[in-house]
This record gives structure tokens, sequence and C-alpha cells, in this order.
């Protein structure tokens, strides 16, 4: 009964957003962000729809948006039934029959296979394998015997050998292509690990198994043991075995192919955390170094190639947040690098935090594709009720309400100043789309998800210190518990997920601290702000416990950028001039800057013509596929005082894309 009643939701709500597609067309980056500041309300009214914003965004897609159709699904291990079949029966030969040690090299090890085979009595493991071998391409078996080589590795010394050893053999035998070749051999491992010797213990936070480590040579040997009652590993352990693999085969495949590069194998592999339909989940990313943009991920035992990225598109992510993963060769472990907010949890954000809030949180600008009309009106004192309607870049028709309460300061003692905000939010998104162009291997007929976030934002303050008449400073500390649960309704063919609901949760804490200094006089404001993004997060990517007690005891504050913030504003009776800089670097060497530069006429009657421009680059660094593009945008705008009412025009150019335009309305309703 209570799934019908789900269903008739979903169905009446889908008809809502379907609905709104006429006017909520694709839209774009947020670069002024929206004022809700002169919202009034009183005290004695809960909602006050005489004190309310209307809000409506416009603009063309740039290429740039469309991710999701720049995926090839290359290779696909869980269509191919017999390879599992084959490594057992060609195992289990090596063991009886053949001595590896005695054996030196792949090809000469499957060389003494084909030989032996046919000189040996028969028996029925001989007869089995004579059948595989008929129908098995010559790559498919030498995958197979390569496999058997590598389960007998001691340690991760061994490992290293034995994979920088046979990529070579492998290359010289004319195997070279890494989609097609070299990467199909991890995907391979991984699924058959997770087929055969999947340990669902570790999934389950009240079990032993959640805690602690599964490392690659366990699962090496659970792989050689050939015995389907012996488990180990869940994803996070056993990706984490193909990124030890991938590391010495990647650095031996770019040597061969770019000898003169000296390309460093740790700052092209990564594993990505994120939440599924159902639970979390990890999977490897291996990037081209000759476009850092461009990289292929892999996903059990499949391969995607995703091409000309801007940021991180996963097609079976239903979450608002991606974890990304590093190896350190220093300390042997796979640790945390960055905390990134999904295209939903931008648009989440977007909807629910200030321009300050974002920066200091998010980062120094997050692009994100979208087309929304807003209604947001006080409720009561320090309140405020949002309803948007809105399309994603990728076809998404959502509809979301936000509440957000709070943020006035406290003096809780003579020297700081607290403020607390909690937020909620709720969002149905449909995006049947994305599913049929990422998830391509089935048909998808409909996918809702249902979307609540909760999240409580606390600011704690030196009282400001005067250093001189009309300057002060003082020292900030800003953080963000954030708790999301999520809901996804299938409707199509894929047996994994047919006509199911499924619920997972996803969220994190954020932290910011820094310096503020503020200079203020009745024609001229300046401000700067400096601060320091850190995230919790698990201290080895195999600690990623359900268990909410493992993830505190072993986590840790990793760093995921610093950075500055100036901004004045100058006027006097007829202009204003207010120009705004933004600066970040993270861990990974990469820098950016935002430049912004407002110019507006003010008239008789107080109205303001204006124009506004700015641009986003990076300027040192690896340009990594997560990172947003180079751009400049320009903006032309009228704003009214006494009629409370805003229009822009706005035009933005990407680096390597084309022109792209859009419109912005606001009004206030008082």
């Amino acid at each position: 009964m209570i799934l019908k009643i789900l269903r008739y939701i979903i169905l009446i709500t889908s008809f809502i957003i379907l609905f709104s597609k006429g006017f909520a067309t694709q839209n774009s980056v947020n670069i002024f962000f929206d004022d809700t500041t002169k919202l009034r309300s009183k005290a004695s009214i809960f909602l006050n729809f005489n004190d309310s914003l209307f809000n409506f965004k416009f603009r063309t897609l740039p290429n740039s948006a469309l991710n999701y159709k720049r995926f090839t699904l290359v290779s696909n291990h869980n269509e191919n039934k017999t390879q599992y079949e084959l490594n057992s029966g060609i195992q289990k030969y090596f063991n009886e029959f053949i001595n590896i040690v005695t054996y030196p090299g792949l090809k000469t090890q499957y060389d003494a296979l084909l030989s032996n085979i046919n000189q040996n009595k028969s028996n029925d493991l001989n007869e089995d394998l004579i059948e595989y071998l008929k129908t098995t391409q010559e790559k498919e078996v030498l995958l197979s015997v390569w496999r058997a080589n590598l389960v007998q590795v001691q340690n991760e010394q061994e490992l290293l050998q034995n994979i920088s050893k046979t990529t070579k053999e492998m290359i010289s035998e004319g195997f070279d292509d890494l989609s097609d070749d070299l990467l199909p051999f991890i995907t391979m491992l991984m699924l058959e690990e997770k087929k055969y010797h999947y340990q669902k213990e570790r999934v389950i936070s009240t079990q032993p198994g959640s805690k602690g480590i599964v490392n690659s040579i366990e699962i090496m040997n659970a792989l050689a043991s050939l015995d389907k009652n012996i488990k180990a590993g869940v994803c996070r352990d056993i990706h984490d075995m193909g990124l030890r693999i991938l590391r010495p085969m990647y650095r031996v495949y770019l040597d061969e192919k770019y000898p003169e590069n000296n390309y460093n194998v740790d700052d092209y592999v990564f594993l990505h955390a994120w939440v599924t339909p159902s639970s979390q989940h990890v999977t490897l990313v291996v990037v081209d170094p000759e476009n850092t943009r461009n990289y292929q991920e892999l996903d059990w035992g499949r391969i995607y190639k995703k091409e000309d990225q801007e940021g991180i598109e996963i097609g079976k992510m239903v979450g608002t947040t991606i974890r990304l993963w590093q190896y350190n060769p220093e300390q042997d472990v796979t640790g945390a690098v960055n905390l990134l907010k999904s295209q939903w949890g931008i648009f989440l954000d977007n909807n629910i935090l200030k321009p300050d809030e974002s920066w200091l949180l998010n980062g120094i600008y997050n692009p994100q594709y979208a087309s929304s009309a807003n209604y947001i009106l006080s409720a009561g004192k320090k309140s405020e009720i949002g309803i948007s309607i809105a399309m994603l870049n990728a076809g998404e028709r959502s509809l979301s309400f936000n509440y957000r309460s709070g943020s006035h300061h406290k003096q809780i003692t003579k020297f700081f100043q607290y403020s607390g905000l909690v937020g909620f939010q709720a969002m149905i998104i449909e995006d049947t789309q994305r599913k049929s162009e990422t998830l391509a291997w089935a048909e998808w007929y409909s996918v809702v998800n249902f979307l609540n976030s909760v999240r409580y934002i606390s600011t704690l303050k030196t009282t400001p210190i005067q250093i001189i008449p009309h300057l002060t400073a003082n020292l900030y500390a800003l953080s963000q518990l954030e708790v999301v649960w999520s809901m996804t309704h299938f409707k199509t063919n894929d047996i994994g997920f047919n006509n199911q609901l499924h619920a997972t949760g996803d969220g994190n804490i954020w932290l910011n601290w820094g310096a503020e200094i503020n200079y203020n006089r009745p024609q001229f404001e300046f401000d700067i702000k400096l601060g320091s993004r850190n995230f919790l997060i698990p201290t080895d990517v195999r600690l990623l416990s359900p268990n909410p007690f493992e993830l505190i005891r072993h986590a840790t504050l990793a760093n995921s950028g610093s950075g500055l913030l100036a901004h004045a504003k100058y006027k006097n009776s007829g202009y204003i001039i207010e120009p705004e800089f933004r600066y970040e670097q993270n861990e990974m060497s990469a820098r950016f800057t935002l430049y912004m530069l407002k110019l507006a006429k003010i008239t008789k009657q107080n109205n303001q013509f204006f124009v506004q421009g700015g641009s986003f680059n990076q300027i040192q660094g690896l340009e990594y596929y997560w990172y947003a593009k180079s751009r400049y945008w320009c903006s032309l705008g009228f704003e009214s005082y006494k009629k409370q009412f805003s229009i822009s025009l706005y035009s933005e150019t990407i680096k390597n894309d084309f022109l792209t335009f859009g419109l912005s309305f606001r009004k206030y309703l008082n």
C-alpha cells in the first residue's frame, strides 16, 4: 500500500515537473549570485507573502554542459560468460601440470599450455579446457595465463615487479592498447573477486568485518584459492587493489608511449567514492596525461571512456558529494585529496547558501548549468522559504523546497560571536535521459529521485578588533554538517534495478577557518578574507566503513584548498564601482583566480544601469576534468529601487567552447 502511494506521489510530481518544461529550459552558471537580503520580515507573521522574491533565470547550454553525451562503454567483462571458467581451468592446469617457475614469461607459459594440453593423458580438466580454448581468442587465454601468474605473488613488492614485467611482455607481443588490452585485465580481476569472493559483512555496519583494511595480497590469495567460501574485500578494497595494479601497469605504458615525457603515474590515477541508489561505491580512474579532461573509469567489470569532461559525471550516482582519492607512495595509503559537490549538490547549495558561504565551503568556483524559476518568501523574523522548478544540464526536471532559518549573530562572550542556521531541502528530480546516456547497456523508461538534505551551519567569530579608525580585523571558524537521504525509483529492463525502490544516504562535515579585515566608510568599503577549506574523511579509502564509529575513529581533517577573497565598493552620487578578486590553491598544486567588476550609473530616480564582467582561470597545475574550464562573462542590466526589480542579459565564453547567452529577472513583491 505504501509503495502504491509513493508511486502516485512520484507520478503526480513528475507530471508537474514535465509541465514546467515549457519555461524552465536549459541554463547556466550563476556567476552573479542572488541577493535575498532585501526580504524584510515581520516577527508577528510566519508567512509574509507581501515580502517575497520571484527570480527567473535562463541561458543557452554550452557544449561543456553535455558531459553525459561523451560516454563510451569500451569494455564489459560482465557479458563475458566463459572468461572466469577459463581462468579457473587454466590455473588448475598450471597447478597440476606446469610449474610457472620453469616457464618464465607469459608467452612461454602460453606456449607450454598449448603444447602440454595435447600431450597429457585425457582427464576431465583437460577436456573442459580444450573446449574453452576452441572458442577463445589468444588475448583472452593470455589474460587467464597472466592472472594465474599474478595470483602467486606474496607481497606488494612482488605484485609491483610482476605487473611491471608482464605489462612489458604484453606490449611486446602487440597487446599495447590501454582500453582493449591492458585495462580489461584489471576489470576481469575485480569482477571475479566480486562474483566469487565478495565479503558481504564488510558492508554491514554491525558486523566485525566492517572494520579495518583488506589489502591487495589478501585479495590475491582469495583469487588463487579458487575456493568460493573464502571471502576478501568489497568495492573499496577491490578497487584499491585495482589501483595498485594499475600504477605499475600505467607507468610501463606511459614510458613506452611517451618515453621523453617522464610522467608521474600518481598524477593520473585516482579513486572516486560516491553514493549509488542503494549503497556507497568506489571506482577506479585513469587520466589521459595528454588531455587531462579525458579519462577512463573502471567500475567492476566495465570500462567507460569519458571525453572532454567538466566536472565528475557518474550515471549511477544519486548523492550530493564525490570523494576523490590519490595514492600516497610515502605512506602506502590511498588518501582523500578533495571533496567535491555533484551537480545535484551544487544545485541544492545554490538554493540555500549565501555567496560567501558557498565560496568558503565549496571553493572558488563551481559551474551549475540549470534554468530555474524560484519563489522565496519570509517566514518569521529569521527564516526564508523557497520553491524552485528547474531543468539541469542533462534534461533533469526538478521541483524543490528550501527552508533556511537563523544566521543572526549572538555575542556569547566578550570576545566571541556565534551564529547558526538550519537548512532543510527536499527535491524531486527526474533523470531518465542521463541514465539512458550513461548506463546505455539497459533501457531506462523512467527514473525518479527524491532527495532530502538537512544541514546545520555555524560560525564562530572573534569580536572585531579596531586597528585604525574604520579598519577592523577578526578571526572566524565556519562549519557545516550535512546529512542527505535519497530515494530512487527505477523502471528499466536492467535486472539489478527493475521497478524497484531504493534508498541510500550521503553527507559530510566541512570546515573553514581564517581571518577577515574590513574597512568601512560612507563612500568606500573594502574587505579581505583569508580561509582554509577542510573536510573530515578516513585516512585510507579502505577504511570507508558503513560503521559510523569506525569512520570517526579513523577520520582525519583533510585540506582541500586555501584561498583569498578581496571585495571593494566605491559609491558617489552618480556611480558605483565594485571590483572583486578571488584566489585559491589546493593540495594538488593547482591555482585559480576569479575577477569580477561591476560598474553602475545611478539615475535621479535612484535606479541603476549596470555592466558586470569577469573571468575565471586556472593559472597553475594540471587541468583535471573535475575543475571548471576557464571562461569570461559579461552582463548588462537595469535595476529599479523604487519598483524593486532587476533584469539583465548575460553572455559567456568558455575555453574551447562556443558563446552562450542568458536572461535573468528578479522582482521583489512587497
